[in-house]
């Protein structure tokens, strides 16, 4: 397959279902060679490598705030986990 790349770049929404907090990954592709390579690599059980991304960064932090899954720590400047 030439020069395989074996990652692929994911969106992350924040989901709730049945009552628990969770994030969903979803990501459509129309690219041929990652298509071809997520495929070969299903058939022979070998992984991909996952890059979680936000489309908005900002609002994705302000949202998993507000739903209480992250909260900003200003003693060690970093978000802590709430679930």
């Amino acid at each position: 397959m030439g020069q395989e790349t074996n990652f692929f770049r994911v969106f992350l929404s924040y989901q709730t279902r049945k009552g628990k907090k969770g994030i969903e990954l979803r990501r459509i592709t129309t690219n041929k060679d990652a298509v071809k390579i997520i495929i070969h690599r299903a058939l022979l059980d070998q992984p991909i490598t996952v890059f979680p991304t936000f489309n908005d960064k900002l609002r994705a932090l302000a949202t998993l705030q507000e739903k209480g899954v992250i909260k900003f720590n200003p003693k060690s400047n970093k978000y802590d986990f709430l679930i």
